[in-house]
């Protein structure tokens, strides 16, 4: 992601995964209609940054969730969604990187956050 100077950036990639939240039969157990809502799956990633004395302030929140391999014991078919969340405020120095975190991705392996902050001519 690029960021500039002054302003916001959002980057969301994944899947809308489907949730039963209720079940209605208008008649009889044959017209059962059922309500659903949709959930985010994946990875969300917002940050502004903005000048700070001798570097630049970046505030960052990213998001990761997956669906587990386990089932809700509230509705059967019903998922289990893991969520992860790094959020915080970091004052980047020009040219040097820095870890914001890691991240568990999937339950299968960690990815870590780094950003850079450079000068654009």
């Amino acid at each position: 992601m690029i960021i500039a100077s002054g302003s916001k950036t959002e980057l969301k990639q994944g899947t809308k995964v489907p949730i039963v939240t209720g079940i209605y039969a208008e008649n009889s157990p044959a017209s059962e209609n059922s309500q659903v809502q949709y959930q985010d799956v994946g990875l969300a990633i917002e940050a502004s940054l903005s000048a700070y004395l001798d570097g630049v302030r970046l505030r960052t929140r990213i998001a990761e969730s997956s669906v587990a391999a386990e089932k809700s014991g509230v509705g059967m078919q019903d998922p289990v969604i893991r969520q992860t969340t790094l959020e915080g405020t970091s004052t980047l120095a020009l040219g040097k990187s820095l870890i914001l975190g890691s991240l568990d991705i999937s339950g299968t392996h960690r990815q870590e956050v780094e950003v850079v902050s450079e000068a654009v001519r």
